[in-house]
């Protein structure tokens, strides 16, 4: 039962995250974001991309939240389940974030196009 006090405190963790992200001022924890410079900083929309990792984080804090039930709960196959649900959620978030100029601002100049710095 110790493992379950684990699970819910990684949990818990997943939550926070989530909020700080979805609050918009956990920008500093963002990979990359964090060390780029304030130029590179200004072409990013930062209210958006605090907004998308609070959802991914929530999303993958569900994820997890449905393996952890799964470990102590659910029959065996559902772990299985569970572990590629945590996994294509990570993928599809992570190919959702990088691709399409999703978080980059947009100029009011050029008629709504991406500035792409």
């Amino acid at each position: 039962m110790e493992g379950f006090v684990v699970h819910i405190f990684v949990l818990l963790m997943f939550i926070i995250l989530s909020a700080t992200f979805y609050s918009g001022r956990g920008s500093f924890l963002i990979a990359g974001y964090n060390t780029a410079s304030e130029e590179e900083k200004s072409n990013f929309d930062e209210k958006a991309l605090c907004r998308f990792m609070g959802m991914f984080s929530m999303v993958l804090g569900l994820c997890y939240a449905f393996l952890a039930i799964s470990i102590y709960f659910l029959p065996k196959p559902w772990f299985y389940v569970s572990m590629v649900t945590f996994f294509a959620a990570t993928i599809a978030g992570v190919i959702y974030a990088n691709t399409g100029g999703r978080f980059l601002k947009k100029n009011s100049s050029n008629n709504g196009e991406v500035n792409n710095g």
